[in-house]
């Protein structure tokens, strides 16, 4: 079982890291929101505390909102009303969320890896700026991550209980209901079903129990929108993503357009076009024109993929830079720039090592398969819109590889320098 000592003292750095930025913008609480989307979160739920409905609108009739799932503006919503609440509070549940995601990535990293590469993991990922960022900002990559990956623990449990999958379910429902990127994450979560344990029917069982439970906590919210908006969808945000940045991505590539531009013009004219629609048509119309797109230019669409992923996988200090209120070309930002930048050129080299060294050991094999399928999943659901911010719920799978890679690294060291020792002592003797 991992350290429990180490646990807090992992939570305890993460939180300090985190508490920093947070303290250097609450006084400014307009630098915790990262536009646009922190202000719809934010409208929901100021509705949702009001009492006007799950509505984004800033005045009635409150139309129910269908392009945000339930979890994160509820949170919200719970921060606001309490004594004292608001931004700064609900900013801080935040940095509570995001020190506890690091404290589970060194939970889950000790189960799958061992204490030492769980400890490197844990460090690296409460360092992580970009982490420490989407904490304090009022986003929903905190919360999602951890909810991810306590899911992940629950479902880790061995013997495995009867309840076990139905509350792993439960958490991988809940993260999808805080960001729909999630969408797939029961699915995705068959090497953990695998992991430890042995009987396909017993795998096959657990694998039932998580996709179910998954399924019925999103049917609730599909069910909701089906009622209030006649669209039985999880999420608008898939059609409007799918149209306005991924097709648009991909017209603005043919054209040698600046993607803001066909985006801007894509709007205006869907605006002229849907006044008469229902919102189930609508998001019907965007995602067959989309696909339309799309299907007729796949080898476009796979290179902004690509460069998408290159986006995303690189450092970024933007959000950081704002909470802090740094100045283009300061000092202080050159330094968080490069300290940025270093952890990736370490952690990236890292967790390639240790993905070919637990892959070479029949003992880590099957545990290897964890971390690769969330990253697999992550990358290939990001699509050519992402960016820095997509790689948050990536890194606690990253940085168990790369605790890993740098665990065996300092092993390979410690053996080339205690084999030196003995030669050197061999040759003393003769």
């Amino acid at each position: 079982m991992p350290d429990r000592r180490l646990l807090g003292v992992v939570f305890a750095i993460a939180l300090a890291c985190r508490v920093v930025p947070w303290l250097a913008a609450a006084e400014d609480p307009a630098r915790l929101l990262s536009p646009p989307d922190s202000a719809e979160y934010v409208a929901i739920a100021n509705n949702v505390a009001a009492g006007h409905g799950f509505s984004a609108d800033p005045e009635p009739p409150y139309r129910p909102d269908l392009r945000r799932t339930p979890a994160y503006p509820s949170l919200l919503a719970g921060a606001f009303l309490m004594p004292n609440g608001g931004l700064r509070l609900a900013s801080f549940l935040g940095v509570l969320a995001g020190a506890a995601a690091v404290a589970a990535t060194f939970w889950m990293a000790a189960r799958l890896f061992g204490r030492s590469a769980a400890l490197v993991a844990g460090l690296f990922l409460a360092l992580d700026l970009t982490s420490i960022s989407y904490s304090v900002v009022i986003m929903t990559e905190a919360l999602f991550t951890l909810l991810l990956v306590a899911g992940i623990i629950v479902l880790m449990k061995r013997p495995a209980e009867s309840g076990v999958g139905i509350r792993a379910g439960g958490l991988l429902g809940c993260a999808t209901l805080c960001r729909p990127a999630g969408v797939l994450l029961a699915p995705v979560s068959l090497p953990v079903c695998a992991w430890q344990q042995s009987g396909a029917k017993r795998i096959a069982r657990d694998y039932l129990r998580v996709n179910a439970a998954f399924l019925l906590v999103l049917l609730i919210w599909i069910v909701r929108n089906f009622i209030v908006a006649g669209a039985p969808t999880l999420s608008s945000i898939w059609s409007v993503n799918l149209y306005f940045h991924r097709a648009a991505a991909v017209e603005a590539r043919l054209g040698g357009l600046a993607v803001e531009d066909v985006r801007d013009r894509w709007e205006r004219q869907f605006q002229s076009l849907s006044g008469s629609l229902s919102e189930a048509d609508k998001l019907e119309w965007m995602t067959a024109h989309a696909r339309e797109v799309i299907a007729a230019h796949p080898w476009t669409y796979a290179l902004i993929t690509v460069d998408g992923f290159i986006y995303m996988m690189e450092s970024d200090t933007s959000e950081l830079r704002r909470l802090f209120g740094l100045h283009d070309g300061s000092a202080a930002l050159r330094a968080i720039d490069v300290f940025a930048s270093a952890q990736l050129w370490i952690l990236y080299p890292a967790a390639a090592i240790g993905l070919l060294v637990a892959w070479r050991d029949p003992d880590r094999r099957r545990a290897v398969w964890i971390p690769v399928a969330f990253i697999g999943y992550f990358v290939l659901i990001s699509g050519p819109e992402a960016y820095a911010r997509f790689r948050v719920p990536v890194m606690p799978f990253l940085v168990m590889l790369g605790g890993l890679g740098i665990e065996q690294g300092v092993v390979w060291i410690r053996e080339r320098v205690d084999s030196g020792n003995r030669l050197a002592l061999e040759r003393g003797d003769m």
